[in-house]
């Protein structure tokens, strides 16, 4: 059997949401297509063209294919359209969602393999994995067909982009598409000066054909490659391997405050900082622990509790989480949702401070939490907290912070199309790829500005006061510098 990884060959994946409405505009040029004729295989799941809403198509000869809301929540892409912002598509790992009677090709139909049919070539924006596409420019353009957009699919759309596998058959006169996970991307282990220093551990196994032909797997040895990224040249350089790999050592941002820890007594359900009561639980829950830390920026001062309630051990530890403001008359308590999982603390150098939050816990237990994540405000003249989130529920309903920086407020904001209150400890589902993204909030104006489109990866401020991302989103790994969008290679 003659099978051989695409290389010239073209595919071309539809895209298409339930509830997305592509209109024809009038500067669209219209263009003929054709049922692709060969057996196609996608993710193990066969699909006859002639009796699909949505079969493949050819252009130009070229395969174009179609892949529907169903078919990217099974092979891990996240997507959006908006008329005014274009279309946004996005390689993710985290996309789920029940899905009642999954209809990865649309419902039945009825194509002849010699019939041309109408489609067009769109002039909406478009964008793979935060890159902006010219359609016009293309060689193989995207395609409107049937209300459902169609991108190509070239090897570097494919491969490279989307990590996708491909076999073509000439004997079967056959395409199969798989899904091939995750790029091995490298992660952060130290920063010095303007180098970053990046790793990540390669495993090598022996592989052994079985008698039911099958193939055993041994592991045989690990070790780890190695990149220094230099922030002022702009520039990745592979490094030795080694056997070993380093501890990670990131410093700590230097807007992060840096708390003060405050002993504590814990009498029953009582806690104290010396002999003033911080706070009494109640009378059915055990207080076990407790660990008090104090953040201060100029003359003000915020207080947070973890008190510890029983005795399970981790990672099934149940915690409860409290704020208090302390001022010339005394310690008193802000209201606070126990259920965050509080991350840090913010300085916005004007006395008040930026609390940010990632995810919440079920049954105040830590191990688990979900997706979302929110940013708060307070200053010491207020009662309660600003829930900045919320300002923006339009756009978002997750907001995870990164730092501040030049007078910026960088954070993650996300939509997810989930219940905020659900405790699964898995991801958040579906989210709108248009909102999801880098921003900056100036806080001096309050100006909202989006800085990069979501991809996937570890992001890290650099030397240069930059904001980075170890995108793992294609085949190999990048750096991509989102306040400029320049895209660095790890290879």
């Amino acid at each position: 059997m003659k099978k051989a990884k695409l290389s010239a060959c073209v595919l071309v994946i539809a895209l298409f949401i339930s509830s997305f409405t592509f209109t024809v505009n009038a500067q669209d040029i219209s263009v003929k297509v054709k049922i692709a004729p060969f057996y196609t295989e996608i993710d193990y799941m066969s699909v006859d063209n002639r009796y699909v809403e949505y079969p493949l198509i050819t252009y130009k000869d070229i395969t174009y294919f179609p892949m529907t809301f169903d078919l990217c929540a099974r092979l891990g892409l996240a997507c959006g359209f908006d008329s005014e912002k274009g279309l946004f598509i996005t390689r993710e790992y985290i996309v789920s969602g029940n899905i009642e009677n999954p209809k990865p090709f649309g419902g039945d139909a009825l194509n002849y393999y010699n019939t041309s049919y109408d489609a067009v070539v769109p002039t909406y924006p478009i964008y793979l994995n935060g890159i902006f596409i010219d359609n016009e420019k293309e060689q193989y353009p995207l395609l409107n067909f049937r209300g459902v957009t169609y991108f190509p699919m070239t090897w570097r759309f494919a491969y490279e982009e989307l990590c996708f596998d491909i076999e073509w058959s000439d004997e079967e006169y056959s395409f199969k598409l798989m899904d091939n996970g995750k790029s091995n991307a490298p992660y952060i282990y130290s920063i010095e000066g303007d180098n970053v220093k990046l790793q990540n551990k390669i495993d090598v196994y022996d592989e052994q054909p079985l008698e039911n032909g099958q193939t055993r797997y041994s592991h045989l040895y690990s070790y780890y490659t190695r990149y220094n990224f230099d922030t002022a040249l702009k520039t990745v350089t592979r490094e030795e391997n080694s056997e070993k790999g380093s501890n990670v050592s990131v410093p700590e941002r230097a807007d992060k405050l840096t708390p003060t820890v405050i002993e504590t007594t814990i009498k029953d359900n009582s806690i104290y900082v010396g002999d003033e009561l911080l706070i009494t639980l109640d009378s059915e829950e055990i207080v076990s622990g407790a660990s008090v830390h104090e953040y201060k920026t100029g003359e003000s001062s915020l207080i947070s509790l973890s008190a510890q309630i029983g005795n399970a051990p981790a990672p099934y530890t149940m915690f409860k989480e409290y704020f208090f403001v302390k001022d010339s008359s005394g310690i008193r308590q802000i209201p606070w949702d126990e259920r965050s999982n509080f991350n840090a603390v913010y300085p916005d150098n004007k006395g008040g401070f930026y609390i940010s939050t990632l995810g919440y816990r079920p049954s105040f237990s830590g191990r688990w939490s979900n997706s979302f994540s929110d940013i708060y405000y307070y200053t010491p003249d207020m009662n309660d907290f600003l829930c900045v989130t919320q300002r923006y529920a339009d756009l978002f309903n997750s907001m995870r912070m990164l730092g501040i920086e030049d007078g910026k407020l960088y954070f993650l904001g996300m939509w997810y199309d989930a219940d905020k209150n659900r405790y699964d400890g898995g991801p958040g589902g579906l989210f709108s790829a248009v909102n999801s993204g880098y921003y900056t909030i100036d806080l001096e104006s309050g100006e909202l500005t989006k800085l990069y489109a979501y991809i996937c990866g570890e992001t890290f401020f650099g030397p240069d006061k930059n904001l980075y991302c170890v995108s793992n989103c294609a085949r190999v790994p990048r750096i991509v510098n989102l306040n400029t969008g320049k895209i660095i290679p790890v290879k």
